[in-house]
């Protein structure tokens, strides 16, 4: 098997084109379930700050701050067209140099927020910052954010490989995890559940692809 990772804008698309997808034991009844999107289709309305902010946007980076950036979801209280033009010049120049969600071997891609807080703005670049600027994480769409901040990717196209549903207090996911990267890769699949709070736990996981002769 020959395992790349595709740069998407928002997100990693993992294609197998030849593994050894191993046998399961986290079946995913898709009766119980739905399938997670792509963070660029996620509904960022749902998304709600844990403090009142003009304007934020969730951004991807590829290579560092002189690279360009581009904007997966944004929100807040005001229209980004109707602040003044001279701070929203600073805010588009604004670039964080580290993210969270690091991937894109053997390159370098990561994501963060940037937010115009009164007439100045403010940047989250990490997995805790993440959290702290969501808040109680009380909607799918903020689970998914904290899962892909903390690592995980998912298929947006079978369901067995990225599913989400809502539980008492959280919400629980399937989706992959790439642990080892260099002879063998090895992605494991996951079972997990997002608190109100922002844990992450694992209820199980397992071995889905290996390949002993390649690395990313």
């Amino acid at each position: 098997m020959r395992m790349r990772a595709l740069a998407i804008g928002s997100g990693i698309a993992f294609l197998a084109a030849a593994g050894s997808g191993c046998d399961s034991s986290i079946e995913v009844d898709p009766r119980d379930y739905d399938k997670i999107p792509a963070l660029e289709q996620l509904d960022y309305s749902q998304v709600d700050p844990a403090e009142a902010l003009r304007y934020w946007e969730y951004r991807f980076g590829f290579g560092g701050p002189e690279s360009d950036h581009t904007v997966i979801g944004s929100g807040g209280a005001t229209i980004k067209d109707s602040i003044d033009a001279s701070l929203i010049a600073s805010f588009d120049s604004a670039r964080a140099e580290t993210g969270f969600g690091v991937f894109c071997l053997p390159g370098y891609c990561y994501k963060y927020i940037v937010a115009i807080r009164g007439n100045h703005f403010a940047l989250w670049a990490t997995e805790n910052e993440l959290l702290n600027f969501l808040g109680e994480i009380d909607s799918r769409e903020e689970a998914i954010m904290l899962i892909d901040a903390n690592g995980y990717h998912w298929s947006t196209i079978d369901i067995q490989d990225g599913a989400i549903r809502d539980i008492d207090d959280g919400y629980e996911l399937v989706v992959l995890k790439t642990v080892e990267f260099c002879a063998p890769i090895v992605t494991k699949r996951y079972l997990l559940r997002v608190s109100s709070t922002g844990v992450i736990t694992v209820v199980e996981e397992e071995e889905r692809y290996r390949n002993e002769g390649a690395c990313v």
